[in-house]
């Protein structure tokens, strides 16, 4: 299973790329079930998340530190739109 973590504020195209890595894995391990789970994240559910999030995260001295935690808080969660292999 691989998790993408995005959120809409910001015009990424991440997930394209992460939708072509997720082909290349399918190619190079086929017997494998491969599963893209592409988690959207809100800037609501963000927002609501961060007083905990800056508990957790301490020390938090970047805002590439809060930015990988966020993505791992969400992704640990697993909800999202699940691509399989016949979804391309």
């Amino acid at each position: 299973m691989v998790l993408n973590v995005r959120s809409r504020r910001f015009n990424h195209t991440y997930s394209t790329t992460q939708r072509v890595a997720s082909s290349y894995s399918r190619f190079a391990c086929p017997e494998r079930p491969w599963r893209l789970v592409e988690i959207d994240v809100q800037g609501s559910e963000l927002a609501a998340a961060a007083p905990l999030l800056d508990q957790l995260l301490l020390p938090c001295d970047s805002v590439l530190d809060h930015s990988i935690g966020a993505a791992l808080w969400f992704a640990a969660g697993a909800q999202g739109a699940v691509r399989t292999a016949d979804e391309r």
